[in-house]
């Protein structure tokens, strides 16, 4: 550990260090013979060899060391030390209950399956307490069966009955459903009927109701016939009377104006006579020039004027004679029609008379056998529904006593199955009590079973045993204590190290590293490489056999799992510890040959 948490930097220049630079140049072999005089002497007069040396080391390392030292870097480590895990979480095995170990079937390091066994712990008492449990439990198992068997005879003998009672129970409701059907099909009659009976009677009400509307309604339309058939005739005998007078008022009118006329014509006929009179005495008066011509053309005109009249009353009197015996042909026109118009008029109201007579006694005759057959009906449905009733009232009497038959045997029938069930029902509580012992009894060997299994231990997963705390029989173990942790198959390696914070200020995830194993020497199987995938957030102190150093955990990822061989490739197995040296930077050599005189530039000149 202390090679781990001292600070460490290996360079280059401990490599050069131990194959140092021959800096004195080999001496040349040089034939004297074929020099000259002046060579001889100028070799001479050479410096002496040190000082050859001494310049040509001044030189050498001018030309070429110092360019070296200038451009070559060497990497400056941090190293750090740790051992392998498996990446992610390891299954770990913690004692489930307290107890002495008896055996350990494996060893760390070793590759275990699933389910294999790991240790076992002392179970001698929980083995004798299984057996007693066990025991107990076959015999309340055995008394359980005889429990059962003694209760299916009882089931048995309960289905019987129950059959026995069924089959009663259908004789007995075979003849309550045959009552029941005589009293539906009597209702169902009852119904029926009564329905037709009650149209019946209906109809015939309808059918009197109907000839009473139908009387009422005709003996209204002929007393209207009748009604209208006299005042046609009160019309005709009215309209007689007022033409009557009418037509005389016209032919006393006529000869009237006839008497006018022939009036008017004997006044004409004497003023003509007058007139013409007076014109021979105005021609004679004319002739013999008494009077002018004037007086006596006024006398002329006069004459033709009043034989003009009397030519017009002759013509009036012929005209009122026509009129008068026109109005007289139609005076005996009238009479002659409106008695025949009169005449038929009373033969029509005599006609009318005789239908509504001989309707009134038909209708009532209608009415009087329509009232028999209403009463004919009304009797036979009263006696329908008194003989039906009675018919329905018997019919429920019998059912009534088939229900009442039904019911007894249905109570007696249940009490033989309730004596019966009591006794099962006995049966079943002891078989309840005796299963509930059971339950007791197989809890008891589930938890005897289980703390049983959990003095085995086993492997939960196939992997690698990664630490194996007890070693051999005889510890004493107490719960959630851990006593196996196992490395998955498959789950791929980490190397989990501490660094000392001096060493950490330039750490970065993602720089490579450098691993030598303590179980593989560097020097024959070399270096393993890798990458810092995980720096620690903060440090945390370790204990040391320098002390307490503050570190810095850290998760390398490796390249690969296995190290090189010179004929195979030996993979590496969780709990190799290792130590790592992560490359924090590269330097110049020359800067650490520059080192002391920074230092001493910085700190002065100290003695």
């Amino acid at each position: 550990m202390t090679n781990t948490l001292n600070r460490r930097v290996k360079t280059q220049l401990d490599e050069i260090e131990s194959d140092p630079i021959d800096s004195t140049p080999p001496t040349p072999v040089i034939s004297t013979d074929d020099w000259s005089d002046a060579t001889k002497e100028l070799l001479d007069s050479l410096p002496r060899v040190w000082t050859r040396g001494m310049l040509y080391f001044l030189v050498t390392f001018v030309s070429i060391v110092l360019p070296w030292a200038m451009l070559s870097k060497v990497d400056e480590t941090g190293s750090a030390r740790g051992r392998l895990e498996p990446f992610g979480a390891t299954q770990r095995l913690d004692a489930p209950v307290a107890g002495t170990v008896t055996a350990v079937r494996v060893k760390e390091g070793e590759t275990v399956k699933a389910g294999q066994l790991l240790l076992e712990l002392d179970s001698d008492v929980l083995r004798t307490d299984f057996q007693q449990a066990q025991n107990k439990l076959e015999g309340q198992q055995n008394r359980l069966g005889q429990l059962q068997l003694l209760t299916n005879q009882i089931k048995l003998a309960i289905s019987v009955q129950e059959q026995q009672n069924q089959a009663q129970q259908s004789e007995k409701i075979a003849q309550v459903n045959q009552a029941q059907q005589d009293l539906n099909s009597k209702q169902t009659a009852y119904n029926f009927q009564t329905e037709e009976q009650r149209a019946a009677v209906e109809q015939a009400q309808q059918n009197l109701d109907a000839l009473k509307k139908a009387y009422n309604s005709q003996t209204q339309e002929k007393l209207a016939a009748f009604e209208q058939a006299q005042q046609n005739l009160d019309a005709l005998k009215k309209a007689y009377n007022s033409q009557t007078e009418e037509k005389l008022a016209a032919v006393g009118q006529a000869q009237q104006t006839l008497s006018q006329s022939k009036n008017a014509f004997e006044f004409a006929k004497t003023r003509v006579k007058s007139e013409q009179i007076k014109f021979e005495r105005y021609k004679q008066a004319f002739e013999e020039g008494i009077i002018s011509k004037d007086r006596f053309s006024e006398v002329e005109q006069a004459l033709q004027e009043s034989k003009r009249v009397l030519s017009s009353a002759q013509s009036d009197i012929s005209q009122a004679e026509l009129r008068l015996k026109e109005q007289q042909n139609h005076y005996q026109n009238f009479i002659h029609q409106a008695q025949s118009d009169i005449s038929q008029a009373q033969l029509r109201l005599k006609e009318q008379q005789s239908r509504y007579q001989n309707f009134i006694h038909q209708t009532q005759s209608d009415i009087s056998q329509a009232q028999l057959r209403l009463k004919e009906q009304q009797s036979r449905y009263q006696n329908f529904i008194h003989q039906a009733k009675s018919d329905i009232s018997q019919a429920q009497l019998r059912l009534k006593e088939q229900q009442s038959a039904y019911q007894s045997l249905i109570q007696a029938g249940k009490l033989a199955v309730l004596k019966t069930q009591e006794q099962l029902k006995d049966l079943q509580t002891q078989i309840t009590t005796l299963q509930a012992e059971i339950a007791q009894s197989k809890t008891q060997i589930q938890s005897l079973k289980l703390q049983l299994e959990q003095r085995v231990l086993r492997a939960p997963v196939s992997g690698t045993i990664f630490q194996l705390p007890i070693q051999k029989a005889g510890v004493v173990v107490q719960p959630s204590q851990m006593v196996a942790e196992i490395a998955p198959f498959g789950a791929s390696l980490v190397l989990k190290a501490q660094m000392a914070t001096g060493e950490s200020g330039l750490l970065r995830e993602g720089m490579p590293v450098k691993m030598k194993f303590d179980a593989y020497p560097f020097q024959d199987y070399g270096i393993l490489e890798g990458r810092l995938s995980k720096i620690a957030p903060s440090s945390k102190v370790t204990e040391t056999s320098q002390g307490q150093i503050a570190t810095y955990d850290l998760e390398i990822s490796l390249n690969q799992t296995c190290i090189p061989s010179a004929d195979r490739c030996i993979a590496l197995t969780p709990g190799q510890t290792a130590t790592a040296e992560v490359i924090v930077r590269q330097r110049r050599i020359i800067d650490f040959m520059l080192d002391p005189f920074k230092q001493l530039q910085k700190g002065g000149f100290k003695l």
